[in-house]
């Protein structure tokens, strides 16, 4: 009769992949959630959706390719996920402020939001 073993580390790092991935559904969610404007939402979710499957891919990917081939695939991903992070940044302010610009000019806004902008 042989005995089931099963590595406690790979339990262990299967334990923490499941947190991680729930703590970061979680913050996409809030992150969606929070966002003031109907264009803002649309480009958060577009682009939570684009890094879930960018990570699915690299995950998958690590997975199946040979050990020294898997490596080369973490230099994509800590040179263009930065600079993917700053761009969506940057668009995202600037959809915040047309669209607070946009309501202060439109129907119901106040003289002091008119002044802000």
């Amino acid at each position: 009769m042989t005995t089931l073993s099963i590595n406690p580390l790979f339990l262990a790092g299967m334990a923490i992949l499941i947190l991680a991935i729930g703590a970061g559904a979680v913050a996409a969610w809030l992150n969606i959630r929070s966002c003031p404007g109907p264009r803002e939402r649309q480009l958060v979710g577009i682009c939570t959706l684009v890094v879930w499957a960018l990570i699915g891919l690299l995950l998958w990917l690590m997975a199946i390719l040979p050990s020294p081939g898997r490596y080369f695939l973490l230099i994509p991903y800590f040179t263009a996920l930065p600079w993917f992070v700053y761009r969506v940044s940057v668009r995202r302010q600037k959809l915040r402020r047309l669209e607070r610009r946009t309501l202060a000019n439109g129907a119901g806004a106040t003289k002091e939001e008119r002044k802000r902008d």
